[in-house]
């Protein structure tokens, strides 16, 4: 038997007990961390991120609470 390849890179590899072949079982986020399908969490202070269903990660940055009249990014902070 042949597994199918799976994308490095794209999802974390795991093995269900019905399955003899790696399969995706979640998303990998920025730092290779492992994350469940429909898992929600805070990349930075701005960034709410999703693992999808299809293995991809949708984050979306809602603006921010600031407490300044200008704000401004500040490299490294």
């Amino acid at each position: 038997m042949q597994c199918a390849s799976i994308a490095k890179g794209k999802c974390f590899i795991g093995h269900t007990p019905d399955e003899c072949c790696p399969i995706c079982v979640g998303c990998l986020d920025d730092q290779n961390g492992k994350r469940e399908i429909d898992e929600n969490w805070q990349k930075d202070e701005c960034t709410n991120c999703t693992c999808n269903v299809n293995f991809t990660t949708t984050c979306i940055t809602p603006i921010c609470k600031t407490d300044c009249i200008n704000p401004r990014k500040v490299e490294g902070k």
